[in-house]
């Protein structure tokens, strides 16, 4: 009988698993999502250590409504599970089920923000600072909407997944050479044109910002990615692959999703095949180091009202801000009129 348990146990663990990765691979369908979520969500990482700045993180305790949820998605350059690194990307999700949409809000590293302690800094410092905690309240100060949960990958799992995808197909819009510097992963060269590309050559897709639109050019090319990655999950030759991604990316992703959350969403997974995508990235404008400035960074400069407006544009009314990269004096000035919108 012992046996007979125990051989129970283990399948009700391998199908848990196996509904964690199906949800997160049919759902979300991109390279920071998909990596298959652990079995027991008490062996989740801890809390990420402070830096030099003490910060009070304050409780988020906004649930998700029927209707829709929100997820920050947040792609860490960290190279192992002892570092918690700086976030490579920032993506805000959001499954709105009232009006059958996923809305995509990208959100450039380099973002300008306030810390809860008063400084100011860039919100990709946020992870290193207070965890996925601290990047979800100040993506929530930043753009007026709830965030409900958060999925964090590394680099690893982005390759993996990918590889174990057999690649995606992505327009290459120029070419793209560059060396990051880092042991693995650290060789970005690509040709021009329609091409297929492995885990790491789309990782480079990914991480490449050395072009005249830096990381606002990157937003555009993660976009790109997840709408490749979204089309090719839900082949059906691909949705077979699940427990192997699964056995894959487990040391690779770390989320505060609820395991009835997940049940619930992959209960739903063949609607999710018929909502029209939605992306857009957080429009502002770039501001370049000023020598005479001690400790002046580069970063992207947005105008709080703007922001609020363009996220409430995006997820309650599905219109993406169609011009992004904006001059500063049209950033700093700018107050609500009819704005550039594509639907």
């Amino acid at each position: 009988m012992r046996g007979v348990r125990t051989h129970h146990t283990s399948s009700r663990r391998s199908r848990k698993c196996w509904l964690r990765a199906a949800l997160l691979c049919t759902v979300f369908g991109c390279a920071i999502l998909v990596m298959a979520l652990r079995m027991h969500m008490s062996t989740l990482e801890g809390p990420h250590p402070d830096s030099s700045h003490s910060i009070v993180v304050k409780p988020l305790a906004r649930a998700a409504s029927q209707d829709r949820m929100n997820v920050l998605l947040l792609g860490s350059d960290a190279r192992s599970r002892r570092e918690p690194g700086n976030t490579d990307t920032l993506v805000l999700c959001s499954i709105d089920y009232a009006d059958r949409r996923v809305e995509w809000l990208s959100i450039p590293r380099d973002t300008r923000v306030q810390f809860p302690d008063g400084h100011f800094g860039k919100i990709n410092e946020s992870l290193a600072i207070g965890g996925p905690t601290l990047t979800k309240q100040l993506t929530e100060d930043l753009t007026g909407t709830p965030v409900h949960h958060y999925v964090l990958a590394r680099f690893d799992g982005v390759v993996q997944l990918i590889d174990a995808l057999g690649g995606v197909t992505l327009p290459v819009e120029h070419r793209m050479n560059y060396d990051t510097g880092d042991t693995r992963f650290g060789h970005i060269h690509l040709r021009q044109g329609m091409q297929r590309l492995n885990g790491e050559q789309a990782l480079g897709f990914l991480r490449f910002r050395h072009d005249p639109l830096g990381d606002i050019g990157r937003t555009a090319r993660q976009r790109e990615l997840l709408t490749a990655l979204t089309k090719q999950l839900f082949q059906p030759t691909n949705l077979m692959k699940l427990p192997g991604i699964t056995r894959q990316a487990t040391q690779m992703t770390e989320t505060d999703l609820s395991m009835w959350e997940l049940t619930r969403l992959v209960s739903e997974v063949p609607t999710y095949q018929h909502f029209r995508l939605v992306g857009a990235t957080l429009p502002g404008s770039f501001h370049n180091p000023d020598p005479m400035v001690p400790g002046d960074q580069s970063y992207w400069i947005v105008n709080p009202v703007q922001t609020r407006y363009a996220a409430h544009l995006l997820f309650e009314k599905g219109c993406a801000w169609r011009e992004p990269v904006q001059d500063m004096a049209y950033t700093t000035r700018w107050r609500p009129h009819k704005p550039p919108l594509e639907k």
